[in-house]
This record gives structure tokens, sequence and C-alpha cells, in this order.
């Protein structure tokens, strides 16, 4: 897709409405492109949850061209399936503590969202 001067309207859009009024985790959506509000992750991480995050999704980090903060590329950490797991569980945790403080309707918006992409999925996998 070739880039536009139009693309800087994003937030004028209907989508951009559609997304904002959907939840309150997407109301920056309606704004302009807000060129200060970057790398908000180094406030809310640790340094280990984000040497974690960079050494399990750093080629995807890459391939997406974001710039890493901890990890250099190489120099992964490497865990185990059963280190995944437990990080797992603890991101589930995580989730569901934010959840019990989110605004009951947007709770319910985003329940109804993930089923849609469980169905969407188990269609893919059938």
């Amino acid at each position: 897709m070739e880039y536009t001067d139009k693309m800087l309207n994003f937030h004028k859009s209907n989508e951009a409405t559609n997304a904002a009024s959907s939840s309150s985790l997407w109301g920056n959506v309606t704004q302009p492109i807000m060129k200060q509000n970057t790398k908000k992750f180094l406030k809310s991480m640790t340094d280990e949850e984000i040497e974690i995050f960079e050494s399990v999704a750093g080629d995807v980090l890459d391939a997406l061209g974001y710039e890493r903060v901890r990890i250099a590329q190489g120099a992964e950490i490497p865990f185990t399936p059963a280190d995944i797991e437990k990080f797992n569980e603890i991101n589930q945790a995580r989730k569901s503590e934010i959840s019990e403080q989110m605004d009951p309707e947007d709770r319910e918006r985003r329940s109804i969202q993930a089923n849609l992409l469980d169905e969407i999925q188990a269609r893919k996998a059938a």
C-alpha cells in the first residue's frame, strides 16, 4: 500500500469513531498522531518483563521495525516450554485483574469480540 496524505486523517474516519466508542481502551484513535505517545511500556514494565517480552517476541518486533530496548537481536534468553507456560499463567492473572477494574459494558463488548475471534480461529482450524 502506498502512503497518501489522506492517511494522516485516520482519526476522522467512521472506523475510528466506531472503534473509540467500542471501548475506553480505543479512545485515542479519534485523535491525530500523538508524537509523544511512545514507549509507555518503559513506565509500566520492569526491566525483567521487558527482557522476557523481547526474548519471546523479538523476531516479531524486528520484522515490524520496532526498536528493542533491553535484548539485542541474537542475545535472546532461551526459555523452556514450562517457562512460557508460567508466563502465560501470569499474563492471564493480570488480564483478569484488569478485567475486574473495567467498565462492565466495556468488559461485555470485549467478551463478545473475544468470542468472535475464537469462532473464527475454530473455523480456520476445521
